[in-house]
């Protein structure tokens, strides 16, 4: 049976303060097994890896490296540069495929297991609209247990949107990926939370006559979801909200920022 997935279902944002605002899409992602990826660069389908398709994955769109590498390798590098072993069981990543060769990922979430198939951290790989990217490595030793599955709290380190700045941490809350998942990161601030992110999905089989009825009724999702952030970027700022501009990010120091 395959491990890699549809998910089907909502997403929601929900800002708490200045102004408090809400967002709530319909939403549909993919749930990829690396170790699959190879076969459905094969296989004749509407979705692809490091291939061209209608829906593709391409390894180069994650963490960095040289173009050539592969998603475990650059996955490898992220986890060394935290202080942990590369992974070498399964891995599987949530995350929005490209649509007709375009994409946009604000969050990728990582399962990372071991020989023995027990979880050994999950990475939490964040994109702002700036073209930068942090990798947020959660260990499994670290984690939380809580009703929806396992959680992290970590600072924050890089500018995502432009109504925060860098103040605050964020707490990722994942479960296993099952008949169901559940996906969340929150912005907190001093215990209370100020800006809460999350989906809720229903598992289905990664094939075309799951991916046909859901291009044809929410197609274009990568865009859409891009286009979301900006529109309801321009409506927080109409409503008051306090711009912040950028500071710069620099990957190598951003692991050293003081908790």
């Amino acid at each position: 049976m395959s491990v890699s997935a549809v998910y089907v279902g909502t997403v929601r944002h929900a800002r708490e303060v200045d102004p408090p605002w809400g967002l709530t899409l319909p939403f549909w992602t993919l749930l990829l097994d690396l170790d699959e990826l190879a076969a459905r660069r094969r296989s004749p389908s509407l979705f692809g890896g490091n291939r061209a398709r209608l829906l593709s994955w391409r390894d180069a769109d994650h963490f960095r490296g040289r173009r050539a590498d592969t998603a475990r390798a650059r996955l490898a590098r992220v986890l060394l540069a935290a202080g942990l072993a590369p992974a070498t069981g399964p891995v599987q990543v949530l995350a929005q495929p490209r649509f007709l060769g375009l994409g946009f990922n604000p969050v990728s979430f990582w399962w990372c297991h071991d020989a023995h198939g027990a979880l050994h951290a999950a990475v939490a790989e964040v994109h702002n609209t700036f073209g930068d990217r942090h990798a947020y490595v959660l260990p499994a030793g670290e984690a939380e247990r809580v009703p929806e599955g396992l959680a992290w709290t970590v600072k924050k380190r890089m500018h995502v949107s432009p109504f925060f700045d860098l103040e605050g941490s964020y707490r990722f809350v994942l479960s296993p990926p099952g008949e169901r998942l559940h996906a969340r990161a929150d912005l907190v601030r001093g215990g209370v939370p100020r800006l809460r992110g999350w989906f809720d999905g229903e598992r289905r089989p990664l094939a075309d006559r799951t991916l046909v009825p859901l291009l044809l009724r929410h197609p274009a999702m990568p865009w859409r979801a891009w286009a979301a952030i900006h529109r309801h970027a321009w409506r927080l700022w109409r409503a008051g909200a306090i711009f912040r501009s950028r500071p710069p990010y620099h990957p190598a120091s951003a692991g050293r920022l003081p908790p």
